[in-house]
């Protein structure tokens, strides 16, 4: 007689498995969309080195930009900006971070100098 298994009825939530920086998701987005960032750049409206800076947290995303990312990426602007987030910190008011205190701040000094 063949042995049946157990079903299990309740499922377990899927657990993030690295904390990502808004760059690093708008790489990862690209890449899943297997787009170059000429690709992007086309798509998006945005410079090629605009893209490039963002991926590598040298220029911060903002509103207006992650709009034209994600309409170009097929994603909600909030999976750009908020790539940590989820729903058991809503109940918080909080988000998990992806830079530290001092990433932020350097990117808040380059943006007051540009």
């Amino acid at each position: 007689m063949a042995k049946v298994s157990k079903v299990r009825t309740e499922s377990t939530p899927a657990r993030a498995r690295a904390n990502l920086s808004p760059g690093r998701m708008l790489k990862t987005l690209r890449k899943l969309q297997e787009m170059t960032q000429d690709d992007l750049a086309e798509a998006s409206g945005l410079d090629q080195s605009v893209i490039s800076a963002m991926e590598h947290e040298r220029t911060a995303i903002g509103a207006d930009r992650a709009r034209k990312l994600a309409r170009a990426l097929h994603v909600h602007p909030a999976v750009i900006l908020f790539p940590n987030w989820n729903d058991e910190d809503d109940d918080k008011g909080e988000f998990e971070e992806s830079h530290e205190p001092q990433r932020r701040a350097q990117l808040r000094r380059r943006a007051h100098v540009a």
